[in-house]
């Protein structure tokens, strides 16, 4: 007897909306990256972590990309950001598109497009960090969306 009443996932609605006042940086290139907020790593070793990363694809921290840290067990609602035109990436470090309002799964290191937007998904900075397996799955992803090797 199968005890499953649905057969597939339910995700609770997100409680907060997405602003971009929220965000530091310029957003020159239209990139908002969303990492989690972490005491494991240091948040210092993850913020210089994140700008090694970003360099590596040419976008510069605090000129190209709008920066977004939430805290762990945030669930923002991303569907405005689907409503405008200020970002033609996203970038997310450690969280499930669930906690974002989002209804579908994103595997990490593979872009998707939803609604004209490529989003990005990778494990948080601190595990991208003690994982080399990890780092070296997002260098090559990250190479190919943005230095088109």
């Amino acid at each position: 007897m199968n005890n499953n009443f649905l057969d597939y996932a339910i995700y609770l609605p997100s409680s907060g909306s997405f602003t971009s006042e929220s965000c530091k940086g310029g957003n020159r290139k239209a990139v908002l990256v969303v990492y989690k907020k972490e005491s494991k790593g240091g948040l210092e070793d993850n913020l210089s972590l994140l700008e090694k990363i970003l360099k590596a694809i040419q976008l510069d921290m605090t000129e190209d990309i709008s920066l977004l840290e939430l805290p762990d067990k945030d669930t923002t609602s991303f569907k405005s950001i689907f409503q405008t035109d200020l970002y033609k990436t996203i970038i997310v470090f450690g969280f499930d598109p669930s906690a974002f309002g989002l209804h579908f799964t994103i595997p990490h290191y593979q872009a998707i497009h939803h609604q004209g937007i490529k989003i990005l998904r990778s494990h948080s900075l601190a595990e991208i960090g003690s994982n080399k397996n990890n780092k070296a799955l997002l260098w090559n992803c990250l190479k190919e969306n943005f230095l088109g090797t």
